[in-house]
């Protein structure tokens, strides 16, 4: 059994009550995390993957290894300014860990030898091809309603379970309905009909009837749900909760000025600028 960490808690019930809660968690209780596992492989290749945000984010192709409990064949790099600062260059031999036993992460170099070559920043976008901006360490495609990629990872992420919750659409569903039935916005997706996806070849009668019928069911969402299944960048599942309930109707929050959401707990001015 893989273990990442333990919380130590105190099993005094009366002393609990007197130390309390934070508006989280409660003070009576502290976690530990252990020190996540670390090894070492050879870094082969970095391709460049493109976000519903436009952000373009390096993976690093690695020679496979066991890693807590799992063969690990591709490690983030975070962002461009990331590679610079870990020094990291292809065939080098790299550090990995999984972030929080989860996400596999190339940490820093190990040892360089005499076939390492730098890791050079792109230009232009892998999915579409536009000329990507630069904005601190990251880089980002402008392309926003023209880049296949940002279109299917937004309207993924608006269908996934903790959104809207649209059941019979996947990444690959996603890719078939923007190739084949134009669906470039969350907005498409109420405009498909049965017809439409029984010309499609991979759906039948019952499949599509079902996914039509997932559609319309999306049509009256929790409110949380749908603010976060709009994608804002810097709104989570947690801020989304926040705003539903600060807020109450999609209005209230549409109408919203700067100075309205940073009242809101734990957000600023740039995610308020985001809303």
């Amino acid at each position: 059994i893989l273990i990442d960490g333990t919380v130590l808690k105190l099993n005094n019930i009366e002393l609990r009550n007197d130390i309390g809660y934070t508006s989280k968690f409660p003070k009576w209780a502290v976690a530990f995390k252990f020190e996540a596992q670390e090894l070492t492989t050879k870094l082969i290749d970095v391709v460049w993957q493109v976000g519903r945000t436009g952000k373009i984010t390096p993976i690093g192709l690695v020679e496979p290894i066991e890693l807590a409990g799992a063969t690990v064949k591709r490690a983030t790099l975070n962002n461009y300014g990331d590679i610079q600062r870990k020094k990291v260059q292809i065939n080098a031999n790299v550090f990995v860990r999984r972030s929080n036993e989860v996400i596999p992460e190339i940490l820093g170099v190990a040892s360089f030898n005499d076939s390492c070559y730098p890791i050079l920043k792109p230009t232009n976008c892998p999915s579409c091809g536009a000329n990507l901006v630069e904005d601190g360490a990251n880089l980002f495609c402008p392309n926003y309603y023209g880049c296949p990629e940002q279109i299917e990872d937004r309207i993924t992420h608006y269908c996934s379970r903790n959104a809207m919750n649209i059941e019979g659409i996947s990444e690959k569903t996603v890719a078939v309905l923007r190739t084949n039935l134009n669906v470039h916005t969350v907005a498409d997706l109420y405009k498909i009909t049965v017809a439409d996806l029984l010309n499609l070849e991979s759906f039948k009668d019952k499949k599509s009837l079902n996914l039509i019928n997932s559609i319309e069911k999306s049509k009256n969402p929790n409110f949380s749900n749908f603010i976060y299944a709009l994608g804002i960048n810097g709104v989570g599942e947690k801020t989304a909760k926040d705003l539903a309930k600060h807020f109450g109707t999609i209005e209230n929050l549409m109408s919203a000025t700067v100075e309205d959401l940073i009242v809101v707990n734990d957000i600023g001015e740039v995610i308020a600028n985001n809303i």
